[in-house]
């Protein structure tokens, strides 16, 4: 696209290094800005923010009074393909133990753990829910699948299946009948290329009418959304331009 085009669609902005732990950057506009850093180049969506660092940082915003409707975690938890691949530095699950979730979670609001299939991994998420007095509503499952509608493997529980488990919670205290979610729902869709890339959960359950997050918080985020702050050490990872595709 040629600058004049670009224009027409985006805000431009040139950032320098970053000079603190702790920096919230925000797009408070209704376009979309195209982020120069260095030699990087990014698209931040409209009415975003994010931190580039630990997920603990997310502290800071209850300094600035901030809450949550929706809360997602999407932890790079310890697995066989992680290690094979090499994406992720080495989890301390600790860090799940270390955050102020019901200091951030707005009297309604819910939150969402995305999990892998592994025995010891849904151990510590009964452990997460108990130390923050959460209340589970719901396990939901996510199918992955071809373009044909295979699952994109076969199903060998103590190996590997086409399949992760998410689940729904919302704070001890909370009203029940506030909420309306199924158990055992099925989300089937096609896996991004991308490894570990999510659907957005926020957009899903909007668009089935069971629930609405006009402010969500997303820790060990990859991407950014509107209405969304989202903190972890890959933030931006995937708005960078590499991951686009230019047309017209």
């Amino acid at each position: 696209l040629s600058l004049k085009k670009l224009t027409k669609y985006f805000f431009f902005s040139t950032v320098g290094r970053q000079t603190s732990e702790c920096t919230l950057w925000s797009n408070i506009n209704s376009k979309p800005v195209f982020l120069v850093s260095g030699d990087e180049k990014f698209i931040v969506p409209p009415e975003c923010a994010f931190i580039v660092g630990d997920v603990r940082l997310s502290r800071h915003l209850l300094f600035r009074g901030m809450k949550f409707d929706l809360i997602v975690l999407d932890p790079p938890w310890n697995n066989k393909s992680v290690k094979r691949c090499a994406v992720y530095d080495i989890f301390n699950e600790a860090v799940l133990f270390e955050l102020r979730l019901r200091e951030l979670l707005s009297s309604n609001g819910i939150v969402v753990l995305w999990l892998t299939n592994n025995s010891r991994v849904h151990s510590i998420a009964e452990q997460f829910l108990a130390h923050h007095s959460l209340r589970k509503l719901a396990v939901w499952y996510w199918l992955k699948v071809t373009r044909s509608g295979e699952v994109v493997c076969k199903f060998q529980p103590e190996h590997k299946v086409p399949f992760e488990s998410i689940i729904i919670a919302c704070d001890q205290n909370a009203v029940h009948s506030e909420y309306n979610f199924r158990d055992g729902y099925v989300v089937i869709s096609t896996p991004s290329a991308v490894h570990s890339r999510k659907p957005p959960i926020a957009k899903l359950l909007s668009s089935l009418n069971i629930f609405s997050s006009k402010k969500t918080l997303e820790l060990f985020g990859r991407y950014l959304l509107p209405f969304t702050t989202t903190i972890g050490f890959e933030s931006v990872k995937l708005q960078n331009t590499r991951f686009f595709e230019c047309t017209g």
